[in-house]
């Protein structure tokens, strides 16, 4: 069943946030706000979840989804990042910010890596 919180980044909720983060673990979707568009969630470490994205989105799985991460420490728990790339996460995050790099092995969902990590 869907909830909807409203969102006010000056004061979050407290409540929402562990209600969304919680839906997350729990392998559920959640819809969240950028600077740009609203993203659809999960947790890219679980197959199931990450194919709910794919299923809602209607996209096809050869098609790459980005992995949001919050902190430098994420980024290289579950990727390999080249100095340049570690550089440009310290300056900008958090903040908006793309890279495209190689996913460490079995770190997220072999949904997201186009299939490099399946036995």
């Amino acid at each position: 069943m869907a909830k909807i919180f409203e969102v006010d980044l000056k004061r979050p909720r407290i409540m929402a946030v562990a209600e969304a983060a919680a839906t997350i673990r729990t392998g559920g979707l959640v819809l969240y706000p950028t600077e740009t568009v609203y993203g659809l969630g999960a947790d890219a470490c679980l197959d199931e979840a990450v194919a709910k994205v794919f299923a809602a989105k209607a996209r096809p799985l050869e098609d790459p989804i980005p992995v949001a991460v919050n902190s430098l420490e994420l980024a290289q728990q579950i990727a390999e990042l080249t100095p340049t790339a570690e550089l440009a996460l310290k300056k900008f995050l958090p903040g908006p910010l793309t890279l495209v790099v190689k996913a460490k092995p079995k770190k997220i969902s072999k949904l997201l890596t186009k299939g490099e990590f399946r036995p």
